[in-house]
């Protein structure tokens, strides 16, 4: 009698034309992967797209709470992204917003007044394919599986659950999304070492978030892929409520990473 083997998910499975070299196949589905942070999203309705692989995938704001689901209609249609299709700059697609594995930022009432970006995000709502959210503080992860995941694994420092957004920015960087965190942090260790900085501790949580405990403020720098070449830094600084944060937000305004 043979072994019965266990089938993937159908939905969870890339599409390919079988045309064009893959440009990014890598699989991380079942994998919790850190997608942007809980403040981004200020109003009901507001998108925060979050490819995360061949998966084009999003978190959004609901009346009941934060919502992460697969993309209504990810390019033009495809269940998930093509593999000739991700993380290129070489294919034309009108679903902007999450080709080629470059993300745009939050789409709200301000970035997307009528609503129509959001549209390829959405549908018209008969049907949502759900997925895991887990959020530590302000930090958001997102796990791409129909199956019940194991819980996010978080390190025991710094804490984060208390803490507020105090600063944040973004930076399109060369280099790639699973490498650029670490160097984030490590331009910013470096920064505060010029300052005199002391008792400085770097966390990291695979695959694409590090952290930098520094006094009473917490730096953390997550990856997004934007191309084979290039990724997205979000950064934040956090810090608990009446507390004032061991470092001046202003000082990583001219920091590159």
């Amino acid at each position: 009698m043979k072994p019965s083997v266990a089938q993937r998910n159908l939905l969870l499975s890339p599409a390919s034309s079988r045309r064009h070299p893959a440009a990014d196949t890598s699989d991380w589905t079942g994998t919790w992967v850190c997608v942007g942070l809980a403040e981004q999203l200020t109003e009901v309705g507001a998108v925060l797209p979050a490819t995360i692989g061949y998966h084009g995938a999003h978190v959004r704001r609901t009346e009941g709470g934060l919502l992460a689901a697969i993309n209504a209609r990810p390019f033009g249609g495809c269940v998930s992204i093509p593999v000739h299709c991700g993380s290129t700059r070489n294919v034309r697609c009108p679903q902007l917003a999450c080709a080629f594995s470059e993300d745009g930022g939050v789409l709200d009432s301000q970035t997307d007044p009528g609503g129509t970006a959001r549209v390829g995000f959405l549908g018209d709502g008969r049907r949502t394919v759900t997925l895991p959210l887990a959020q530590w503080g302000s930090l958001l992860f997102v796990n791409v599986t129909m199956a019940q995941p194991p819980p996010l694994s978080i390190p025991e420092t710094p804490s984060l659950d208390d803490s507020n957004v105090v600063a944040t920015g973004q930076q399109l960087v060369a280099g790639n999304w699973l490498d650029s965190p670490l160097r984030a942090t490590s331009a910013f260790v470096e920064a505060m070492d010029n300052l005199g900085g002391t008792g400085i501790d770097v966390t990291t949580v695979a695959p694409n978030l590090a952290l930098v405990n520094y006094g009473t403020a917490t730096f953390v720098a997550l990856s997004r892929p934007a191309g084979h070449t290039r990724s997205t830094i979000v950064w934040a600084v956090l810090s608990p409520p009446d507390v004032s944060p061991a470092l001046d937000p202003r000082r990583l305004d001219g920091l590159r990473f």
